[in-house]
């Protein structure tokens, strides 16, 4: 039996995430940038405590970011994947757990993009 890594279990900056997710959430308008994760997709899927690692924005935050671990399902509630570091393209594409939304990519996930030299 192959035992497979955590490519996503070392913490980043959050200028520097995995992924980025956006949409409108609980709190309104939202940007969620995964920092860190703490399972494989393959555990995650079978624990619903699963948590990751995050950066949130939101309407409620003024436009700064708040830092701290959130249950997936929770860290996701109305968002769309719109960015994605190859190593979480590695990590989760082969699981069919989260895809990209190509439909909602904006010029504003571009100027992201840019930001972040992807």
């Amino acid at each position: 039996m192959t035992v497979t890594k955590n490519l996503l279990g070392k913490s980043r900056p959050q200028d520097k995430p995995y992924a980025v997710f956006k949409g409108y959430g609980p709190f309104g308008a939202t940007e969620m940038r995964l920092l860190k994760t703490y399972q494989r997709p393959d555990k995650e899927k079978t624990n619903k405590y699963a948590r990751w690692f995050v950066a949130v924005k939101t309407d409620m935050t003024y436009g700064s970011f708040e830092l701290g671990d959130s249950y997936i399902s929770e860290a996701t509630y109305g968002l769309t994947l719109t960015w994605a570091d190859p190593l979480y393209k590695e990590q989760y594409w082969d699981s069919n757990y989260t895809k990209v939304n190509t439909d909602t990519f904006t010029q504003e996930d571009a100027d992201l993009l840019q930001q972040l030299g992807l």
